[in-house]
């Protein structure tokens, strides 16, 4: 494993406290999903759709539309509608993985990486190939958040610029 010391770049951390912070609901399959609770339009993400909402609301030129469902779907069970950002739902758009510099759409960990890994450390991260596999196996925002602090070369190729 590399001994260099990573800092996190603004954008970056910005994604990681708001991991952090509990105040965000998680969602799978998707970036964003938007439901009706009780009248009210709520928003879930995935922990990928909260790196495009970091870049969002800190200036990045990112078209969100979100997408209408049948109105069966309203109706069964309060599921509105995905959001997507740039025209992906299900996947960064490269402007968001490039600009945070991950090594993969997906949240794809870097195979160099881990082959630096010693064999705990693989074994501890051996179950998951993506932070999108993670986060639709249930894993939560502030273990996701916990595994990029600690290990932040298995998702990200260097540190972000920020604007």
């Amino acid at each position: 494993m590399k001994s260099d010391k990573f800092v996190f770049g603004p954008w970056q951390e910005a994604w990681l406290q708001s991991l952090e912070s509990g105040k965000l609901e998680q969602a799978d399959g998707q970036l964003c999903i938007s439901a009706l609770d009780d009248g009210e339009i709520t928003y879930s993400f995935c922990c990928l759709g909260v790196a495009c909402e970091v870049l969002s609301q800190n200036g990045a030129r990112i078209k969100i539309t979100e997408y209408e469902p049948n109105y069966w779907e309203l109706a069964e069970d309060g599921y509105c509608g995905d959001i997507a950002y740039d025209k992906q739902s299900a996947y960064l758009p490269e402007k968001v993985k490039d600009r945070m510099n991950f090594h993969h759409k997906t949240g794809g960990f870097d195979d160099e990486y881990i082959d630096g890994l010693n064999c705990d450390e693989r074994n501890a991260i051996s179950e998951f190939d993506t932070l999108a596999d993670m986060n639709d196996d249930g894993q939560t925002f502030e273990q996701i958040a916990a595994l990029v602090r600690k290990h932040p070369r298995l998702v990200f190729s260097a540190p972000d610029k920020g604007k």
